[in-house]
């Protein structure tokens, strides 16, 4: 498939559930393709891992356990990673596709990147790796090549988990640049710490920070940080060799960041920054200083000299440079001039090819080996110092080596004459200013840069002792929210959809404040009744793990969003105020539009919504998806959305919108999802919705539009999945076909029977018009080709799916997106059906409640293991067979709602059904089970049994008897059980109000 692909076929490969579109890479771990999933209409990119990876099954189970770990990651700068599978032995790794290039493909294309640049890079990167280290993942493997940059001006983080795969478990040779020993050690050893390339389990959070410093290193050189052709001599360099000045390498680079290079880099992880926050914090004072030597540079000619023959990566520079140079090897004397910051301008003669001269800020720094001086420019004369307590004032600096002068500073009042060897060869009049130039203005936006309409706010100034930021009380948040009817997420090591880890009670909460992390909050009701303010997100503040709030309950909402400025400190991605009596204002608006972090905005049935407020929240650079379901304002909202670019998801449903905003509709082609349900369209609005070919997914409520023009806009848009409310129904539209039907069209094709809508019988024949599919249905005698099953995906009416036979962990797998899925059978496989493999996919059906695995592969291992997990708590019927052990049965204990449960057992005692007494049942079917009169007696002390089946028993008249206590009993079948017909009479006799079904 691999060579298909280089030969421009990759249209026509598959793997499991994607479509392979094309080849966006290649490196250690393996091959990354762009894909498209052909359900989820969504395209993603997939890394196909090198067999030599993983090629033990210890490496494969890590494997998916990193991935599982690395996927809990929620985070702007993180690659999200979606799922993680394998078929046909290829083990793959699905990933959020990133539409832009990594950071090495930057630097090759464009050369060394400016500092302010750099600095946000490098502070994006140390966000997501930040919020990775709380969660206890170390990446290790941090180079410019795993920097993907989007078209937003977003820095993600890739690979994070896979490079400790690498580490455990790569045994093959790798490129030159990388270092491979077996079970030990794997990375890019020219961003590789030192204790990392001596020993990967002496690599901490530490070695991240050690490789982002020479990740910033290579992005503001061009070069790494340390020589050498071999590994021996990487290593050496990387222990042993003195860390470079990034401020003598680079034009622009403040004292700060070159101190914050110094100790990002250190040889020892304990003279490195303690933690990525402390290099955050760092990196936003490094960005003031860099924006102020940024802006004084616009009015003052470049100065700044590296050492002689030393190369030189920017281009603005260049020319001054080498000719520097070429005076430095001709006649080791030079002059030049060096305007300062201060307004003061110096004349500076070099005689000596190994003095490094460089300006940083208002001081000229000379550096010789490992001696620094500093000289700093007064009104009428020079500060010069080296170290602390080394200080005096001359007006002219003259240094010497013997009788030769290999230094001169002075000050220059009115004009500059370079000379050479004495001999005057050019003089250069000085304009000095006549006072010091005031702090620069901050920049003016670029064109077509949205105005928030506020002053940004104000950064700290350069030098001054950073505002501590405030760490929140998580756990005091968590019981005040739960107070005002909350519910909270605290795990910080689960997804936000993981509802096992919602809260809504404070006795639940974790008693340890180290562990109480608040991740999510929404507010539904009204709780103790106290109403929630703009005030109330002062509770909020410094809650450094907070990733979604949403409020949205009417009766105490009195929110405008101006609290939002107490979220600063918040790493957020969804923000909601919903059902609100209080609109956002405009000043709520530019608060909350400062949460640069933020992707997804819901704000339905919000009064404040309105074409201001929504023009201030588009400024949000990250913003993914927006709701405002249920605006009923009079100003069209549509050209705002037209004007936000970077939105890809919107809901605009019950917004009162009709055919009239077709030309907006027609405008918002850069949408990958709409949803429109309960608006006033007619065919007339069809046309408009053609142009919107990047969708993936659209909602529609028929209204005055026909089916047929339905048909007409899924073949128009044949990679767009069409939702249809007919009523209260959803039906899906895929390639100009109603996707129920088509699924009812496989279904009876294989010999199987349907039910559809709200009927009760099967059918073998398809319904005319639009209708939902219910059920499939085929018998242990039908085979069924099961490559197509995935017609059934999607479809959320689809109820009932028993298909008796082949049902494997192939097809389990297959079956997605079936939320509505109640009742599933896995059985008759003849021993080659679903395992316990198939364990994990059955998760994925939230409303499953009956669960046939009669003669499947499940195992009582895989029994135990399904009946403890909390997914399958809510099964109310369970059909198993071959069960004999206790261990077993006392594990479906602990499915506390079952109440219909069907075993075959070859030994059955009157303790079995003293363990099954704990659950609630009220139908038991031992058919073909070993049972004796003494087992009945005491499944006659099963209170609540009403349907009980003993259907090919060894039981007799003398054990029936003991029922006519179980005075629940409805109904007792023993087909198959051999009575006379006058035990049979005497049976009924004594159990009057049960229906008995016998041979007789």
């Amino acid at each position: 498939q691999l060579f298909r692909i280089e030969q421009g076929e990759a249209d026509q490969l598959v793997l499991g559930q994607y479509v392979i579109l094309d080849q966006l890479g290649e490196g250690g771990m393996g091959v990354v393709y762009r894909a498209f999933h052909r359900r989820m209409q969504r395209e993603v990119a997939i890394k196909i891992v090198a067999p030599s990876v993983l090629h033990r099954p210890v490496a494969i189970e890590r494997f998916y356990r990193e991935v599982r770990a690395a996927a809990k990651l929620l985070h702007p700068n993180i690659v999200t990673a979606f799922d993680a599978d394998d078929c046909n032995g290829q083990h793959y790794l699905v990933m959020e596709y990133v539409q832009g290039r990594d950071l090495a493909r930057r630097l090759n294309d464009a050369g060394p990147l400016p500092v302010s640049q750099v600095i946000d890079y490098i502070a994006q990167a140390a966000r997501g790796l930040a919020y990775a280290h709380e969660r206890n993942i170390v990446h290790r493997d941090i180079k410019p090549a795993n920097l993907l940059l989007d078209d937003n001006g977003v820095v993600k983080v890739l690979d994070m988990g896979l490079a400790r795969i690498r580490q455990h478990e790569a045994a093959t040779p790798a490129p030159a640049s990388e270092l491979t020993v077996s079970g030990q050690i794997m990375g890019t050893l020219e961003y590789m710490a030192p204790e990392q390339a001596e020993d990967v389990t002496k690599a901490d959070h530490r070695a991240d920070i050690y490789s982002l410093g020479c990740t910033m290193h290579r992005l503001l050189t061009g070069a790494t940080l340390y020589g050498g052709n071999t590994v021996t001599a990487q290593m050496i360099a990387h222990r042993e060799q003195p860390i470079p000045s990034l401020a003598l390498q680079c034009e622009g680079v403040p004292d700060e960041l070159d101190a914050l290079f110094q100790r990002m880099v250190a040889k020892r992880p304990e003279d490195r920054p303690a933690s990525m926050a402390e290099v955050i914090e760092s990196l936003e004072k490094c960005q003031a200083a860099a924006s102020a030597i940024q802006q004084q540079e616009l009015s003052t000619p470049p100065s700044a000299l590296a050492k002689a023959a030393r190369p030189n990566r920017s281009r603005s520079l260049l020319w001054a440079r080498i000719a520097l140079a070429l005076l430095f090897f001709a006649v080791f004397a030079t002059v030049f001039i060096v305007r300062l910051p201060n307004g003061a301008t110096l004349r500076v003669e070099i005689d000596d090819p190994q003095l490094e001269v460089a300006v940083k800020g208002s001081d000229v720094v000379l550096r010789k080996g490992a001696n620094e001086t500093r000289i700093r420019a007064g009104k009428q004369t020079l500060l010069v110092s080296r170290g602390d307590d080394f200080t005096f004032e001359v007006d002219k600096l003259v240094l010497k080596d013997g009788d030769k002068t290999t230094l001169a500073v002075t000050i220059v009042d009115d004009g500059v004459e370079l000379l050479r060897n004495g001999e005057l060869i050019h003089r250069e009049p000085v304009a000095k200013p006549e006072h010091v130039p005031a702090p620069p203005a901050p920049p003016t936006p670029p064109a077509g840069t949205a105005d928030t309409g506020r002053a940004p706010r104000a950064k700290q100034p350069v030098g001054s002792s950073p505002t501590p930021k405030t760490t929140g009380d998580d756990l005091g948040a968590a019981k005040w929210l739960l107070s005002v009817g909350g519910i909270i997420h605290m795990s910080p090591d689960e997804d936000l959809l993981n509802d096992y880890y919602w809260f809504d009670n404070v006795d639940k909460l974790p008693k340890d404040p180290a562990t109480a992390q608040l991740i999510g909050v929404v507010v539904n009701s009204q709780g103790d009744g106290a109403d929630i303010t703009d005030a109330d997100f002062a509770r909020l503040a410094g809650l450094r793990h907070l990733q979604m709030i949403h409020l949205g309950n009417p009766e105490n909402q009195r929110v405008e969003g101006t609290g939002a400025r107490h979220l600063a400190d918040s790493p957020l991605i969804s923000f909601g105020l919903f059902n609100s009596h209080v609109g956002i204002t405009e000043e709520g608006a530019r608060e909350i539009a400062e949460l640069k972090s933020l992707r997804v905005l819901r704000f339905d049935y919000n009064p404040g919504i309105n074409p201001r407020t929504l023009k201030i929240l588009c400024t949000l650079p990250q913003l993914h998806t927006l709701n405002i379901y249920g605006y009923r304002g009079a100003e069209p909202l549509l050209p705002t959305v037209a004007a936000c670019k970077q939105l890809r998801v919107l809901n605009v449903g019950a917004s009162g919108i009709t055919d009239a905003a077709a030309p907006d509709l027609a405008q918002l082609t850069h949408l990958e999802e709409l949803m429109l349900e309960t608006n006033h369209f007619s065919d007339a609005v069809m046309p408009a919705l053609s142009k919107l070919t990047n969708l993936r997914r659209m909602t529609l409520s028929v209204g005055a539009i026909t089916p047929a023009k339905i048909l007409q806009l899924s073949k128009t848009l044949p990679k767009c999945e069409l939702r249809v409310h007919f009523g209260l129904d959803i039906v899906i539209v895929m390639n100009g076909e109603f996707q129920d039907r088509t699924a009812a069209q496989w279904a009876l094709s294989q010999g199987a029977s349907i039910r559809v809508d709200n009927e009760t019988e099967r059918r073998t024949e398809l319904p005319d018009g639009v209708f939902r599919l219910r059920g499939v249905y085929a018998d242990a005698d039908q085979t069924i080709n099961l490559r197509k099953i995935t017609s059934l995906n999607g479809l959320s009416g689809l109820e009932e799916l028993e298909i008796n036979r082949g049902m494997d962990d192939v097809a389990v797998e297959a079956l997605r997106d079936l939320p509505n899925l109640r009742s599933l059978s896995l059985s008759h496989a003849e021993g080659k059906g679903a395992t316990d493999m198939s364990i994990p996919h059955l998760t994925r059906f939230p409303k499953l409640r009956s669960l046939d695995l009669v003669q499947s592969g499940f195992n009582r291992e895989a029994i135990r293991r399904l009946a403890t997990m909390p997914e399958f708590r809510e099964l109310t019927e369970l059909r198993l067979s071959h069960i004999d052990d206790d261990d077993t049965l006392r594990a479906l204990t602990r499915l506390g709602k079952l109440q219909r449960l069907s075993l075959r057992l070859s030994q059955v005692s009157p303790a079995t059904a003293q363990t099954l007494s704990a659950l609630p049942l009220r139908s038991l079917m031992l058919d073909d089970s070993h049972v004796n009169d003494e087992c009945v007696g005491a499944f006659a002390r099963l209170e609540g049994l009403q349907e009980l089946s003993l259907q090919r028993t060894q039981v007799t008249l003398a054990g029936l008897k003991a029922l006519a206590g179980l005075k629940s009993l409805k109904q007792l079948d023993i087909r198959g059980v051999r009575l006379s017909d006058e035990e049979l009479r005497e049976l009924r006799a004594l159990l009057p109000s049960c229906r008995i079904l016998a041979n007789k």
